[in-house]
């Protein structure tokens, strides 16, 4: 499945919403796999789970906190 830049930003297919910022420094450290078709950046639901996986921090709870 294909998912446009702007999909991604707005949150699609049960994944976070991701700013086009964080989606750019990713492409330019290679971190996150992109296509371009057209003038549109594509990527793959595969692709963006796995930058998540190895990216994302998961957030602190309020237990954590105190």
């Amino acid at each position: 499945m294909w998912i446009y830049q702007n999909d991604l930003e707005t949150g699609i297919c049960d994944l976070p919403k991701i700013s086009k910022n964080i989606q750019a420094k990713a492409r330019k450290n290679k971190e996150l796999e992109w296509v371009k078709i057209g003038r549109e950046i594509v990527y793959r639901k595969e692709w963006v789970q796995r930058w998540l996986e190895s990216n994302i921090r998961p957030a602190k709870t309020l237990q954590e906190n105190e």
